[in-house]
């Protein structure tokens, strides 16, 4: 694409990004489903990076809480408004209620697989403290430095930068 443009002789600046990094897993160990978790009083989602659990009686969801963080080495527990403040990943957060009353996330390099499903080697959504979680930004073009690199930044800045390149 750039070779194409080029050729128009244009002032153009490119941007390239993406939503999030991507890193290897351990395949050979992976996590299997809690003890604590009783699928008769929660609805689950089949995730194995972030796992959600939604419980049919709110009664549930204290007493399972505990009893997950009683279990947990190879992963974190959360309640909803429990997540990191960096992750934005809270009820005040969830207009559209799709957070469960449980999270669990697996510390990385490990990963869930219930009902036997098989562990992918590569994946997102961990915690994005982690480096390999990072997303990926180059710009280029008369607008930008030559061979400058940056420190990470939230993605939420992307739009202002092309709204003021283009005007």
């Amino acid at each position: 694409m750039v070779k194409a443009l080029d050729s128009l002789h244009l002032p153009l600046n490119y941007v390239f990004v993406s939503d999030h990094g991507m890193t290897t897993v351990d395949t050979l160990h992976p996590i299997p489903m809690p003890s604590g978790i009783d699928t008769s009083r929660f609805i689950l989602t089949e995730g194995d990076v972030t796992f959600h659990l939604y419980a049919k009686d709110k009664k549930d969801v204290q007493p399972t809480y505990e009893a997950l963080k009683k279990q947990a080495v190879d992963f974190e527990v959360y309640l909803p408004d429990q997540t990191p403040a960096r992750w934005h990943y809270t009820t005040t957060d969830d207009k559209y209620g799709r957070i469960g009353d449980i999270l669990l996330v697996p510390k990385w390099p490990k990963a869930f697989s219930f009902r036997g499903r098989r562990v992918i080697p590569g994946k997102h959504g961990y915690d994005n403290a982690l480096p390999d979680m990072q997303a990926t930004f180059y710009a280029w073009g008369p607008a930008f430095k030559q061979n400058l690199k940056i420190d990470s930044f939230e993605n939420i800045h992307v739009y202002p930068m092309v709204a003021k390149l283009l005007g």
